[in-house]
């Protein structure tokens, strides 16, 4: 089933947005102040689930689509880089690693 676009202007499109934003933040914010208590991963998946509620809303009031190209170029074997954290490399400073 596809989202049916709205066909706004641009500027409108941007105001309507905006105000689907201005509803569903709150609500969002709310839910997730609800739920401090709750395992961590239920909050990221709560926050995961607003990420998704925005781009659906920019696709179908905004019309914007997203698509990923040239990830035929890089290797499958190709790792995520090491993370160094502000508190690792503050001890490294510390110790006079760098």
């Amino acid at each position: 089933m596809s989202a049916a676009r709205i066909s706004f202007p641009g500027a409108l499109r941007a105001i309507a947005f905006l105000l689907f934003q201005l509803v569903v933040t709150p609500l969002y914010a709310a839910a997730m102040l609800l739920m401090f208590w709750s395992p961590r991963l239920w909050t990221f998946a709560m926050a995961r689930s607003w990420c998704g509620v925005n781009l659906w809303g920019a696709r179908v009031l905004c019309g914007i689509r997203w698509q990923v190209q040239g990830l035929e170029n890089i290797p499958a074997d190709t790792m995520a880089a090491p993370h160094i954290g502000a508190s690792t490399l503050e001890a490294q400073i510390a110790i006079g690693e760098t």
